[in-house]
């Protein structure tokens, strides 16, 4: 159980670093998901659905919710912990 809850820590920080433009978290976190045995496909799946939340969030910002009010709708809510990245996140995509 441990493993996967670091997995899922290692894959989270990845994905925030990519969508927070980290370059250098990015790498750091890749290398740490490589030396815990993270897979790959799990990990490109996991950023894929990500990507694609935030996509349907901007949306709704898009359409003049504010992206506290949007995410404070989610089912299921991004952690705490990830709020303010992924607040970050939606407003800056084209």
């Amino acid at each position: 159980m441990l493993c996967a809850d670091n997995g899922a820590t290692i894959t989270d920080a990845i994905i925030d670093a990519m969508g927070t433009g980290h370059p250098e978290k990015m790498e750091l976190a890749l290398n740490r998901a490589v030396a815990a045995g993270v897979d790959a496909q799990r990990l490109l799946r996991s950023a894929s659905l990500h990507f694609a939340q935030i996509r349907q969030w901007r949306a709704q910002v898009d359409a003049g919710k504010s992206i506290r009010d949007v995410l404070g709708s989610a089912r299921p809510k991004p952690h705490f912990s990830r709020t303010a990245q992924v607040e970050q996140q939606a407003p800056t995509l084209e």
